[in-house]
């Protein structure tokens, strides 16, 4: 028998918009209120990441951002973890031997030690989740070779961070990583996405541009009020993941590159919905639907996503449900 992660929600709908930075959305902004720390502790362990439709944030770790017209996200890293996010995206580049995590040419705040510590304390207290985080070479002019020695000397076995990074680091050693794993192997594991050159390919995680990852990052100059345009474009990608075969991880991302604020595209502004209320009424007309729970988004990495959003993909999931969660939706057991 199958059990519904999502019962207890039934009921449940929007809540009030919550409002940051004077924006105000239905579908954003309020991940603090949002508890899903073991949505995936109930899901067959034989079915592949690639299966699944996962909740992301893009540019994770902007919450401390002092330029709030280029801020990506509003909570911190650990309020993301508990509230159901499951796959992160950051970039690193190497500051006096310290690998920081910057937002383009600005640092976000966070360097690497932190995140990693961030994300083995959350699976330390909940084993059978996974995290998939995306590590970018953030500084082009960087070689390849220098980015890994600071990787390598942060991730040392001899060192406390290191020692705790071979017991929660998928790897597969000098093999490389090569293909999409099951939730089974990564859970407890922090899954990464590699997004820099080693030499041997997946040393530390899938490699970005690998033939089993299928990517829609269009870099497009968008003003607010195109936002529509870019949502067609996103939705005709999600709409073709559920034709791929499971080998390939898909990612989605919502968010645009230059022209425009992110919380003015993730929000909405004037009056004009922003995408994250296109694709929270999209997927809840999704989950109306008979073969919703046959359809998958894969990975969604979004700016400022709300708990509704982000209760919507992970309803998604309920197909692969084979034993009830760890307690109460949301709530640790």
């Amino acid at each position: 028998m199958r059990f519904s992660l999502f019962a207890a929600w039934a009921s449940l709908g929007l809540g009030y918009a919550a409002t940051h930075n004077k924006y105000s959305d239905d579908w954003s902004f309020d991940l603090d209120s949002a508890e899903n720390p073991a949505w995936m502790s109930g899901l067959d362990d034989n079915v592949p990441l690639s299966m699944l439709s996962i909740p992301g944030t893009h540019n994770s770790v902007t919450d401390r951002f002092g330029e709030y017209n280029t801020q990506s996200q509003n909570v911190p890293l650990e309020t993301q973890l508990i509230s159901g996010i499951r796959y992160f995206d950051i970039s690193c580049r190497d500051l006096f031997f310290n690998l920081m995590v910057y937002h383009g040419s600005s640092s976000t705040g966070y360097d690497l030690r932190e995140v990693l510590n961030t994300i083995f304390n959350f699976l330390d207290k909940h084993p059978r989740e996974t995290v998939i985080l995306r590590i970018q070479k953030g500084k082009f002019t960087e070689r390849s070779d220098t980015f890994v020695q600071h990787l390598e000397r942060l991730l040392d076995p001899e060192t406390h961070l290191g020692d705790r990074a071979v017991k929660r680091i998928f790897s597969k050693g000098d093999a490389g990583i090569t293909a999409i794993p099951t939730l089974g192997e990564v859970r407890g594991k922090v899954f990464i996405l590699q997004d820099f050159k080693t030499r041997v390919p997946g040393r530390y995680g899938l490699p970005w541009r690998s033939s089993a990852m299928s990517v829609y990052n269009f870099k497009l100059i968008l003003k607010a009020f195109l936002v529509e345009l870019k949502w067609h474009a996103v939705k005709g990608f999600i709409e073709l993941i559920p034709s791929r075969g499971s080998e390939k991880l898909c990612i989605t991302h919502t968010s645009i590159s230059v022209g425009a604020k992110p919380i003015e595209i993730a929000a909405g502004s004037e009056g004009k919905a922003g995408m994250n209320r296109y694709l929270g009424e999209y997927l809840s007309s999704k989950n109306k639907a008979p073969n919703g729970v046959t359809e998958r988004v894969g990975i969604i990495a979004m700016d400022f996503p709300g708990k509704s959003l982000i209760k919507q993909i992970l309803k998604l999931n309920k197909v692969h449900q084979v034993t009830p969660p760890a307690g109460l939706p949301g709530r640790p057991s």
